[in-house]
């Protein structure tokens, strides 16, 4: 059973049973809707730096359920065999932020930090990098932020 109460300026905060047997209860908070951002690398990283993390829709290949680590590029591990090996679809990841490592020939190799929906033993314990400023996998096409609505009885910290 969820329970709901208005706070401040008609904004809506819910309590619920958790699923996770660690904690009680979750509180959800209203958000402003989504907007879409711009495919550029500068503006998402921009969008990153003052409100946090967004949202991107990705190609998903076969590779990439193999990933365990180091910066994603998919290769097509596939090539060669029948259609339906080669598969792919969409989905929906959350940038954290974004880094460079220095490749053996000395330039830089730009990268992604997401978080994946699939588990902590998945990737990067749970997260992977991408390679940044290329659009792979087509994951800085459609990239999406919201600002969180916060009001002053969230800025105290719970105990």
């Amino acid at each position: 059973m969820m329970h709901t109460r208005s706070t401040g300026r008609g904004k809506r905060q819910a309590t619920a049973r958790c699923p996770n047997s660690q904690t009680d209860f979750n509180e959800i908070y209203q958000s402003t809707p989504a907007y879409r951002l711009s495919s550029n690398e500068k503006e998402i990283m921009k969008e990153l730096m003052e409100n946090g993390p967004v949202q991107a829709i990705m190609e998903v290949h076969e590779d990439f359920f193999v990933y365990q680590s180091g910066i994603y590029q998919h290769t097509p591990v596939a090539a060669g065999k029948p259609e339906q090996y080669r598969q792919h679809g969409t989905h929906s990841v959350k940038i954290t932020g974004w880094g460079e490592e220095q490749k053996p020939d000395g330039s830089k190799w730009k990268y992604w930090i997401a978080a994946n929906s699939w588990g902590k033993a998945w990737g990067e314990h749970g997260y992977f990098r991408i390679a940044r400023g290329t659009n792979e996998c087509e994951i800085e096409s459609f990239v999406v932020g919201v600002w969180g609505r916060v009001g002053m009885e969230d800025m105290h910290h719970k105990k």
